[in-house]
């Protein structure tokens, strides 16, 4: 073999491997690029799995696992207890009727005993199904009507809420919306209206970050 047959294999092996080495590198980047890929869905699927959607209806039925529309729970105390199913960017959605105190309850959270916050980017939201449709009330009790402390990261939609005369009722008791150390919660497109004459407040307690919008009451408020 001659020096000038010699060069020219040096020079195609040469070229072989380089090509082969940018071939290695190029699938080198596409499996770095997959295994990162892979590793940022497993970080961020727990919080997006965790996101879930459950019913209440005055038709339903505690036995019921409440996560369909067609197998709603009935009371309140089924969401809202020492377990604390609601977990951060879940949804309770309420079903057409009434809710009353003696037959549902009534929304009573608390988030260091029966509840849990949501965060900025998975507030939790209590809303209607159909807006203004789901109606919570109070009778025969000096009771709010929906009460919510200590909480962070709420969404409030759409419910009817009202309430009724009691005039031995404390003038702290009997509120349509009762909310105390509460932040970061939005209240949207709600309706609150009773046949109050006196002795009933409608008021939100102490909130910080609380936004109302598109509410309407119907009430002589104190």
């Amino acid at each position: 073999m001659n020096h000038r047959t010699q060069r020219s294999e040096h020079i195609k092996k040469v070229f072989t491997e380089r090509r082969h080495k940018k071939i290695i590198n190029s699938f080198t980047r596409s499996l770095c690029a997959l295994w990162f890929t892979i590793l940022l869905l497993s970080i961020l699927q727990p919080s997006i799995a965790s996101a879930a959607t459950y019913y209440i209806s005055p038709n339903g039925n505690d036995s019921n696992n409440g996560t369909a529309l067609s197998t709603p729970k009935k009371a309140f105390r089924e969401y809202f207890n020492s377990s604390k199913p609601l977990k951060a960017g879940d949804t309770l959605i309420l079903l057409d009727g009434a809710y009353t105190n003696t037959s549902t309850g009534l929304p009573d959270i608390n988030c260091l005993s029966n509840a849990n916050s949501g965060t900025s980017t998975q507030p939790i939201t209590i809303k209607a199904q159909n807006e203004r449709k789901a109606h919570l009330t109070v009778s025969g009790i000096a009771a709010d009507t929906f009460y919510m402390t200590n909480c962070d990261w709420y969404n409030i939609e759409g419910l009817w809420l009202s309430n009724e005369d009691n005039l031995a009722r404390p003038i702290y008791r009997g509120m349509l919306l009762n909310l105390e150390n509460v932040g970061n919660t939005n209240l949207r497109r709600n309706l609150g209206n009773h046949n109050n004459t006196t002795a009933l407040r409608c008021g939100l307690g102490s909130p910080d970050g609380v936004a109302i919008g598109d509410c309407q009451v119907d009430a002589d408020c104190s």
